[in-house]
């Protein structure tokens, strides 16, 4: 997943804010879209890129991040 991740990371100009998308890509599975965010979570505490929005639910006993929204700093 920190491949995607990366990937969309850097596609990305600096200061531009980016949805992390869900329809019609691989990250529709949640289990894979909670996977690639917190792959870029770790971005965020390397400074790279900062969250600006996040939404997480419950699925199956575990907390999933279903949402998120991110802002590239480098």
């Amino acid at each position: 997943m920190a491949l995607f991740a990366e990937t969309l990371f850097c596609t990305l100009p600096v200061g531009a804010t980016c949805v992390l998308p869900r329809a019609g890509t691989a990250l529709e599975n949640a289990y894979v879209y909670d996977a690639v965010a917190r792959d870029l979570q770790v971005g965020a505490r390397r400074g790279d890129l900062e969250i600006t929005a996040q939404q997480v639910e419950e699925v199956g006993g575990e907390p999933l991040i279903r949402h998120l929204e991110f802002r590239r700093l480098r």
